[in-house]
């Protein structure tokens, strides 16, 4: 039961920072302006996405920033 809150609360939380990255997208496109070319890393464990390297740990499940993904 545990595992199941831990894996529902966590990808609550990593929703709400895709929601927030594709509303900086969203914005870019109205503004008529090209999206900045960023670099994201995403956390091998529960999937939240960082723009550019993480120094530190996930704040959603706090697996250590140096094992994040860099996404291409």
């Amino acid at each position: 039961m545990k595992k199941a809150q831990n894996t529902f609360r966590w990808a609550w939380e990593v929703e709400k920072g895709h929601e927030e990255l594709y509303r900086k997208a969203l914005q870019a496109v109205e503004a008529g302006s090209d999206a900045p070319q960023v670099e994201y890393y995403v956390c091998p464990f529960c999937g939240f996405t960082h723009e550019g390297p993480l120094e530190g740990a996930c704040p959603v499940c706090g697996t250590p920033g140096e094992k994040f993904q860099r996404i291409e």
